[in-house]
């Protein structure tokens, strides 16, 4: 995989994270009494930090709720902003307790979206749309028909035009 290619899937892995986190939030216990926005958290109190309210927030990301990958890109480029968003980006918990595989995850999904991409294409069966309460999904499981590309002899894909082989719902 070239270095464009590379960073291309980058910035769709990240994006994909943020708006699809794997863990919604994390409890954290206040170790000393804490003043936030005009409330008071005592300490001992427990406090659940939202992943996916960070990662929905348009104060922290511009035009939130749309799925941009382009987005990383420029986070990429502007090294003044990027410590920012940082703060907001957590798909992985972070500070002291960052979950401890978390590079084997990213390396599980650029893997998986490989294989996906390049081996297989998938026809929506019937439109759908995202909601975002509880949590951001889409409505009806994003129900598609999964075909295997054919390889020709030159190593392109060539798309299978037959019966699709399987049915599948991506969540």
């Amino acid at each position: 995989m070239n270095a464009c290619a590379s960073h291309a899937l980058i910035t769709v892995i990240n994006e994909t994270l943020r708006v699809a986190n794997i863990s919604s939030g994390v409890f954290r216990r206040a170790m000393a009494d804490i003043h936030f926005q005009g409330y008071t958290i005592l300490k001992g109190c427990k406090v659940f930090i939202s992943f996916r309210a960070m990662h929905l927030n348009p104060l922290y990301f511009e035009d939130a709720r749309t799925f941009n990958p382009w987005r990383w890109h420029q986070w990429m480029q502007n090294k003044e902003s990027a410590s920012t968003t940082q703060l907001y980006y957590m798909p992985f918990d972070g500070g002291s307790r960052l979950c401890p595989s978390y590079e084997l995850a990213r390396g599980i999904i650029s893997i998986f979206l490989h294989y996906l991409v390049t081996r297989f294409i998938w026809e929506e069966t019937e439109k759908d749309r995202l909601v975002f309460f509880p949590t951001m999904r889409t409505l009806k499981g994003y129900p598609i028909n999964v075909r295997y590309r054919n390889i020709s002899n030159n190593g392109m894909p060539v798309i299978d035009q037959s019966t699709p082989s399987s049915s599948s719902s991506m969540c």
